[in-house]
């Protein structure tokens, strides 16, 4: 019969269960299986509820052992390895003084390929009969049963992703993005996921943003060239606006577009000039922040040149509201930097199961808060991303061009560090949380508030997560 691995062990001691002195009797073993908690959303219109979230409960393991020893106090010294690591179990959440403690499994004996439980607390069950003449001539507890509270999932040892260099835009072949190929045989649920962000070429402290995307949709065109737009709209009547593609190095495709508008002295203060569209035939689906690189010129009072996004479908519009905070302004004049001008759903209406999606028309509207004098006022768009957030977005604030960040969806509870040589230097003040890796295609977006020329050298490690194994 090949060899099995079943220890108890805090990564330091490890107390074989298989063959040692205390080992598992034939049949003996019983995982069982987390509990569900499920939660769900009833209508009156409809029959059925739908489930809205589901997470598990712990697990309750138990092994049924028999316990041996040379002599009484050899014995003794067994029970009592035991009893410390089940202590050491239920004082760590609590005591940073001791270690975390897990049941290691695996049907074989290769190197890494076991499946740890993190052992909560537990308790080991002597017989009504263990105190008995037979002990005392033997040292040989036939029947002791060992209850472990358990995490639900089973981890594996980390997976190493090859190292990645990321630019800070989009244009064939430099993509702000890394593209994760799962395999089945890496856990049946979610994996924790770990990213290191090293930064290069930024300046300043400056916003980060990190999202991802996953199963068919993880491959979606989220990224639009300013200069790519399906048409250009000049919507204020007394308006003169003139729309062109301008050249610029600096630039995501070297290119942005351009609305330069000369009004008539006197026009109306508080109104919409233009919008450039962008039509998807086949849209992508999903929550999306919708950030926009742009700048405008430094004529007249720049700050009440503003940016929003509204959009067409089907017979649906939607246009932003100045009063709702839907519009907003650049921090400074001539200088590109990305906005965020808030959530959008795609597609904006509920799906249907027998009809197709509409073409989705995305608007970057360009607005004037202030009475219009002679002029010549200049919005420059360079690049529209439809930031992913529903399946996982971490946006830090004032993030230094030096900091190196991690993105720790291993620890529990998840978390944002700065770090240096791979040691924990600072909380970094973030939205969102860090998120965890499926076990389909996924794509992790980094974006930086910053020139294009930015690079991020990505070093991302998983660890699988399993309910059975």
């Amino acid at each position: 019969m090949a060899a099995h691995r079943i220890k108890l062990t805090d990564l330091t001691t490890y107390i074989d269960l298989y063959a040692g002195a205390v080992k598992l009797r034939e049949g003996g073993l019983n995982i069982g299986a987390p509990r569900p908690d499920p939660r769900y959303i009833s209508s009156p219109i409809s029959d059925g509820d739908n489930l809205s979230a589901i997470r598990y409960g712990n697990r309750t393991i138990t092994l049924r052992l028999r316990a041996t020893g040379a002599s009484l106090s050899a014995l003794q010294t067994n029970i009592r390895a035991i009893q410390r690591l089940l202590n050491d179990a239920s004082q760590y959440i609590n005591n940073p003084g001791y270690r975390k403690v897990y049941l290691e499994l695996q049907w074989g004996d290769s190197p890494s390929n076991s499946t740890y439980f993190q052992v909560l607390h537990g308790q080991l069950l002597m017989p009504d009969t263990w105190y008995s003449p037979a002990l005392a001539n033997s040292f040989n507890i036939i029947d002791c049963t060992l209850v472990l509270e358990c995490k639900p999932y089973g981890i594996n040892i980390g997976v190493g992703i090859a190292q990645a260099t990321l630019e800070n835009y989009q244009t064939d072949p430099a993509f702000n993005y890394q593209d994760i190929t799962m395999a089945e045989s890496q856990g049946d649920v979610p994996a924790g996921l770990y990213i290191k962000i090293d930064q290069t070429g930024a300046t300043g402290s400056k916003k980060l943003w990190v999202a991802k995307r996953s199963g068919a949709r993880y491959n979606d065109t989220l990224w639009t060239e300013g200069e790519s737009e399906t048409s250009s709209t000049d919507v204020e009547a007394a308006a003169k606006c003139t729309f062109s593609d301008q050249g610029d190095a600096a630039c995501s495709g070297a290119n942005y577009r351009r609305n330069r508008y000369e009004p008539v002295a006197g026009s109306t203060a508080g109104q919409i000039i233009a919008y450039h569209s962008y039509d998807m035939a086949t849209p992508p689906r999903g929550t999306f922040r919708v950030l926009i690189r742009c700048a405008v010129n430094n004529a007249g009072t720049w700050a009440n040149r503003k940016w929003g996004f509204g959009y067409v479908y089907g017979a649906k519009t939607y246009t932003p509201s100045l009063s709702l905070g839907e519009y907003f302004s650049n921090t400074a004049h001539t200088a590109f930097e990305w906005l965020d001008l808030g959530l959008l759903s795609i597609p904006p209406v509920p799906e249907s199961d027998g009809a197709g999606n509409n073409t989705f028309t995305l608007r970057i509207n360009q607005y004037f808060d202030e009475t219009h004098i002679n002029g010549t006022y200049d919005w420059n768009l360079d690049t529209v991303f439809l930031l992913p957030v529903d399946e996982g977005v971490v946006i830090l604030n004032s993030i230094a061009a030096d900091d190196i960040i991690a993105i720790d969806g291993w620890t529990d509870p998840p978390n944002v560090f700065k770090i240096a040589s791979d040691k924990i230097t600072d909380y970094p003040s973030y939205v969102g949380a860090p998120f965890l890796l499926g076990r389909d295609n996924t794509r992790i977006y980094i974006l930086r508030d910053d020139a294009i020329a930015v690079t991020f050298t990505v070093d991302t490690n998983y660890q699988p997560r399993r309910l059975t194994i």
